[in-house]
């Protein structure tokens, strides 16, 4: 009786840990009309087509950038102040592009950044097999900011990530190299283990030793599936070794990652200028959404003390 029972959980473990695996590295990207039609119905009327309309209508140059694991990471610089030599690169979220990236460039572009718009793996036009939620992304971030620093000799080059992006964003200037001058992290997992049990225990609670079975099933085909483990994507591991300045961001409605996360990040970085806003209102990744004036004097605030002369 006993080994059936045992057969059985093994096997129903072995297809929730393939099912889940696949969720998570091979969730599907959102339709370019899908952002659209969410931009249009969450900014105030008009302002999604002005950002495209300005967009459309500044030079660019396209990005399509050999991968160091071998597709083509593309993306475009985007000249909406042809003079100036203060650049930012905008890191987007999980099943996101480069298209939702266009509302923080607006942020940017009126503190006088040309700014560089690009997909991250398995997203948009780039390519890619599955998604890493850093552990790859982090790589081709490097790639990205080194080909802007060649081509282009920013004075000043900033890195804005939202939710995954920010993930990667600390990945990148934690464990590989302090590429930019600042950082602006919103809504990030300080731990994408511990952010995929918390998502886990949110829709199906379970007592914590059938999480951890049920996690360990889902990382090993993680594994197997994409050369990575969920524990491995972890940026609380990094932030202390970040010296610029960050400038941390998060919601205290957000439910899908929670602000004590980026709370944790925060007081992980020992060394060099840091602050914290903390929204007031907005789920995840709706900060500045939901507080549009609150977060751009946020960030005006931040880069005037760290640049005092240039803004």
């Amino acid at each position: 009786m006993f080994l059936p029972i045992l057969c059985g959980t093994l096997a129903f473990l072995v297809i929730l840990g393939f099912a889940l695996s696949g969720f998570i590295i091979k969730k599907r990207p959102s339709r370019k009309h899908d952002i659209h039609e969410y931009m249009r119905s969450n900014l105030p009327e008009g302002e999604w087509d002005a950002l495209l309309k300005r967009y459309n209508n500044s030079d660019k140059q396209v990005l399509e950038l050999k991968s160091p694991f071998g597709y083509i990471v593309k993306g475009y610089a985007v000249f909406v102040h042809p003079e100036s030599k203060k650049w930012i690169v905008l890191s987007h979220g999980v099943t996101a592009s480069k298209t939702r990236s266009l509302m923080y460039a607006s942020i940017f572009d009126g503190l006088g950044f040309n700014y560089c718009i690009y997909d991250h793996r398995y997203h948009g036009d780039t390519q890619g097999k599955n998604i890493s939620y850093g552990y790859y992304e982090r790589h081709d971030l490097k790639l990205i900011a080194d080909e802007i620093k060649k081509r282009y000799s920013p004075e000043i080059l900033g890195i804005h990530g939202e939710s995954m992006g920010s993930g990667i964003a600390l990945l990148y200037a934690g464990s590989i190299e302090e590429g930019a001058d600042f950082y602006i992290i919103d809504c990030p997992y300080d731990n994408f283990y511990e952010e995929v049990r918390y998502r886990f225990a949110c829709a199906l609670p379970l007592p914590l030793f059938m999480q951890n079975l049920i996690l360990s099933f889902t990382d090993l085909f993680i594994r197997l599936r994409a050369g990575f483990s969920l524990k491995e994507v972890n940026p609380s591991l990094y932030t202390k070794n970040i010296k610029n300045p960050v400038l941390f961001i998060t919601s205290k409605e957000d439910t899908y990652i929670p602000p004590s996360m980026t709370q944790s990040l925060y007081d992980l970085k020992k060394e060099g200028i840091k602050k914290l806003y903390i929204a007031e209102k907005g789920g995840h990744a709706q900060a500045y959404i939901e507080n549009p004036e609150e977060y751009k004097k946020e960030v005006t605030d931040f880069l005037k003390e760290i640049f005092p002369s240039s803004f």
